[in-house]
């Protein structure tokens, strides 16, 4: 029986892949610069949008903004993080974001990568320990293309050994993601997408190493317990966006989330919370190579205790592409909050939201790509059962020298500039380079720093990280 379902599962796949649609429009496809030797062998060349002989670049190419204001609101932008994946050159581990191809049919991705971490903790209370930890994760990823549709199922786990010389127990964290994307035509982009993890988690081990392959997070969430906990977290969206005429786009996301430890001891070291978000934006293309966009985002974190935090923020974002190598965004709104009575004499109800956020890329074989970042928003704080003001800033460098080598260098910072309490002030300095000498592996070096204030004890929390990994890849099979 168990085979006839896995039979079965595969005759899907594959009709998935295989049924005949209507060919796209061939306009709409985006351009790829060929590699250095096949498709099959080497991985496609970062995206770039299509350009007019007229004006340079189509409004209907450029990517939808994400206001850097609100980013606490609206979560890490599925589409922003999808793309930065596919930019890369470099090969990574398996994730839910499928490398552009231009093929159909169903692909398997798999590999694994070892991290061996030496860090040092210190605090002005006189605490200091150093740690050597061992991190493995293997990781395996279908992805299925049709002409209209593309099915991702990706299973990345990680076992993380806290202290190797102290014989502690392996840590195990499961990671799975499941995306549905869905083009029924030109006009529309449909997409699902539900993320789940469980296990032991740790909240020294960022969930992306900041320098290290793939994308790095504007800002890492701070450290506020040493301690390994039981962790959940399920996350579930759905999305749709419309194009009118090639001058206008509407979007809209719902989605629902839990998060937090579980059991009595997760529950100290992170507070659950769950609930529903949404978003909703209008982008009106002015000329080709301008944005504005209208966006709402709603969220609803419900805390353990019959406590709840609500957010409804609005902002005005201006994308501006003024050349194949620069493009910037600016954002400006508001947000109202509902604060307990605790927080609500610091920050007020209302947060005034802004950002600002420049990329410039080098378009070659030896790709450069400089990102700033700066925000202003709201935070929530499951800690303290309230949301206030948060500044963001993120600097990032990238060198691509070659298909063979990666250069990268972040520098992440979070400031909580209206409370006493401020744990989640802290920044963060990253570097690492990957040399790829093969398709199917890659090592890795690097390490970051990471400094924070830690709460009403003016005591600070100091981590020096570095790390040596090697990961290795299979070749898709058709």
């Amino acid at each position: 029986m168990h085979l006839a379902l896995a039979a079965a599962i595969l005759s899907l796949l594959a009709a998935l892949a295989q049924v005949p649609e209507e060919p796209p429009d061939p306009s709409s496809l985006p351009v790829f610069e060929p590699p250095a030797t096949t498709v099959e062998e080497e991985p496609p060349v970062f995206f770039e949008p299509q350009e007019s002989a007229e004006t340079g670049l189509p409004s209907a190419s450029l990517p939808p903004p994400d206001p850097v204001g609100l980013a606490d609101v609206l979560g890490r932008s599925e589409a922003q993080e999808n793309e930065e994946l596919r930019r890369s050159r470099i090969p990574f581990l398996p994730s839910a974001a499928a490398p552009t191809r231009p093929r159909i049919g169903t692909h398997l991705a798999a590999g694994a990568m070892g991290t061996l971490r030496t860090r040092n903790v210190s605090a002005q209370t006189g605490f200091t320990q150093w740690d050597t930890d061992l991190e493995v994760v293997p990781g395996i990823t279908l992805y299925s293309f049709g002409h209209k549709a593309q099915l991702t199922l990706s299973y990345v786990p990680r076992l993380y050994f806290p202290a190797v010389y102290h014989g502690v127990p392996v840590s195990v964290l499961q990671r799975a993601t499941a995306r549905l994307e869905w083009n029924p035509s030109k006009a529309w982009a449909l997409a699902a997408w539900a993320n789940g993890t469980y296990g032991d988690y740790s909240q020294l081990v960022p969930s992306s190493t900041p320098g290290g392959p793939g994308p790095s997070t504007p800002s890492i969430q701070p450290v506020r317990t040493y301690s390994t906990y039981l962790y959940l977290s399920v996350d579930a969206n759905a999305s749709a966006a419309f194009s009118i005429r090639q001058n206008l786009r509407l979007r809209a996301t719902v989605g629902w989330f839990d998060v937090g430890g579980v059991g009595e001891v997760g529950q100290q070291n992170q507070p659950r919370t769950w609930g529903p978000r949404g978003d909703a934006a209008v982008d009106v293309f002015v000329g080709p190579r301008a944005i504005l966009t209208t966006s709402v985002a709603a969220l609803s974190s419900q805390l353990v205790g019959d406590a709840a935090i609500r957010i409804v923020a609005g902002a005005e974002t201006w994308s501006h592409r003024w050349s194949g190598n620069l493009e910037t965004s600016v954002s400006l709104g508001v947000a109202a909050v509902n604060n307990p009575p605790a927080a609500s004499v610091t920050v007020g109800h209302f947060l005034p939201v802004a950002g600002l956020k420049a990329t410039w890329v080098q378009s070659s074989r030896d790709m450069v790509r400089f990102m700033a970042e700066v925000g202003l928003g709201p935070y929530v704080d499951t800690y303290l059962q309230a949301a206030y003001q948060r500044i963001t800033a993120r600097l990032s460098a990238e060198w691509f020298v070659g298909r063979q080598w990666k250069l990268e260098a972040s520098l992440a910072s979070a400031l909580v500039p209206f409370t006493s309490r401020a744990p989640e002030s802290y920044g963060v300095l990253g570097v690492s380079a990957v040399w790829t000498p093969v398709r199917w592996a890659s090592l890795l070096a690097g390490g970051f720093a990471q400094t924070q204030l830690a709460g009403a004890t003016n005591s600070r929390f100091v981590q020096v990280t570095g790390y040596l990994s090697a990961s290795f890849q299979t070749p898709d099979f058709p």
